[in-house]
């Protein structure tokens, strides 16, 4: 048994030379609708995906986060970067600010 990201092996799974038994993170794969997650088949409440964040040094003036905020929202949640994230299993959430 082995924890990969879903992008490594989704192509495995679809052809049957792998079996998944679980996804990490709280809700089930648009990509693997059947298949559960974690928190459903074994561990209640786990979870265990992959957060970036973005920074920006101290003394940043607010006006310049909440310029960066806004971009990287509109960034993540364009229809271009929605078309790129099935491929590799990922999708946008938690975008905050």
């Amino acid at each position: 048994m082995m924890v990969l990201s879903l992008s490594t092996i989704l192509g495995n799974v679809k052809t049957d030379k792998l079996f998944a038994l679980a996804v990490t993170t709280p809700d089930r794969s648009k990509l693997l609708p059947d298949v559960p997650t974690i928190a459903e088949s074994a561990v209640p409440g786990f979870s265990a995906a992959i957060r970036y964040g973005l920074v920006a040094p101290a003394g940043t003036s607010a006006a310049i986060v909440e310029r960066l905020s806004l971009e990287l929202r509109a960034a993540v949640m364009s229809e271009e970067a929605e078309r790129r994230r099935p491929a590799g299993g990922q999708h946008a959430s938690g975008i905050c600010r």
